[in-house]
């Protein structure tokens, strides 16, 4: 007859936890009564210096390109509902306002109720979007200014319309906007602006204000998006079009934006020139999605693995616009291509 032998963790509330700080055995485990979390002892390390078990296996998860992410709607209920909170955004907003990132990894995700729309010529329905966590703080304490220095987590969700990056084959800025990014029809129909205008090679940008795709979202979680300033190229002359870029300066991406090529692979790629000159240095925004780092190995993100439009522009091209391949590969397209979409990015702050 087999003997069967009972086994109970150590338990406190987390609290108790951090007030006595024990140093837990090799392979010992406490449990948090409260959130149920646990961690294991290494023989030396007090409960503090420990990291909790979750958070090991996910970080593992992440690495390999194996996490697949959760809703926190569903993990954090009894919290949000505990807390009263009007939605999973204000929460996370009260969260991130804290600096309490507990249980939150880049994969995770939650919906939003967002409005019907005409944008673009498109009859956009309302409907749920989902929202995937990309990063967690990529950007604080850098630029130039507020409000990107502060806490923030950087999210996004695909936009199901095609969308042109402009209506004609035409990478630079414009006067106003030396941006090209700025100056294209896409900032426009995403942000909800009018940046309609002329450069050398005829029209760019696109009235789209005040009926963009940031204006569907709920108002609560428009209210938490912060703008963030970043060292963006410019590509602009009266009296030709560029094929480079000619100056750089800081300035505001959009509420919502496209991530750049150093953004998903970590590196320029197309926006860094064939004959391998040009450095990092005017190829920002800098930091490498952690929620983007096997994207094109497991296309978890792509969200069906469609063509994916990217801010970045090509170096040695008037015309084109950096892009992401279906098959997750690095690609680039005329900006009047009709057959990409757009991944729209957001911090939440």
């Amino acid at each position: 007859m087999t003997e069967y032998k009972r086994m109970q963790y150590y338990q406190m509330t987390a609290a108790q936890w951090v007030s006595k700080n024990p140093v837990l055995l090799q392979g010992e485990k406490g449990i948090e009564t409260d959130s149920r979390r646990t961690k294991t002892g290494n023989g030396t390390s007090t409960w503090v210096q420990l990291p909790y078990d979750e958070d090991i296996e996910t970080a593992a998860k992440i690495a390999n390109g194996t996490y697949q992410g959760v809703d926190l709607a569903v993990k954090f209920a009894g919290e949000i509902a505990a807390g009263n909170y009007s939605s999973t955004q204000a929460w996370l907003h009260a969260r991130v306002q804290a600096r309490n990132y507990t249980g939150i990894y880049p994969g995770d995700y939650f919906n939003v109720a967002c409005s019907a729309a005409t944008i673009d010529g498109n009859s956009v329905q309302a409907q749920n979007r989902k929202v995937v966590i990309l990063d967690i703080e990529p950007y604080r304490l850098c630029g130039d200014s507020e409000p990107l220095m502060r806490n923030h987590i950087t999210c996004c969700f695909r936009v199901g319309e095609y969308i042109k990056w402009n209506e004609n084959n035409n990478n630079n800025g414009t006067e106003t906007e030396n941006n090209p990014w700025r100056a294209s029809k896409l900032f426009a129909v995403l942000n909800g602006v009018d940046n309609a205008s002329e450069n050398y090679g005829g029209a760019v940008g696109f009235d789209a204000e005040n009926a963009g795709y940031f204006q569907t979202l709920p108002e609560d979680l428009q209210s938490y998006i912060v703008e963030q300033r970043v060292y963006l190229d410019k590509r602009y002359s009266a009296t030709a079009m560029l094929t480079e870029n000619n100056g750089n300066a800081w300035a505001g991406r959009g509420k919502l934006f496209v991530p750049s090529e150093v953004e998903f692979y970590g590196f320029p790629i197309f926006s860094a020139g064939t004959d391998g000159s040009h450095n990092n240095a005017a190829r920002g925004p800098y930091k490498h999605f952690t929620g983007f780092q096997k994207a094109g190995e497991y296309g978890r993100l792509y969200f069906d693995r469609t063509n994916l439009w990217l801010s970045s522009v090509v170096e040695g091209s008037s015309s084109h616009a950096c892009s992401v391949y279906g098959a997750g590969h690095a690609n680039d397209n005329g900006t009047s291509n009709a057959g990409v979409r757009a991944l729209a990015c957001f911090h939440l702050g």
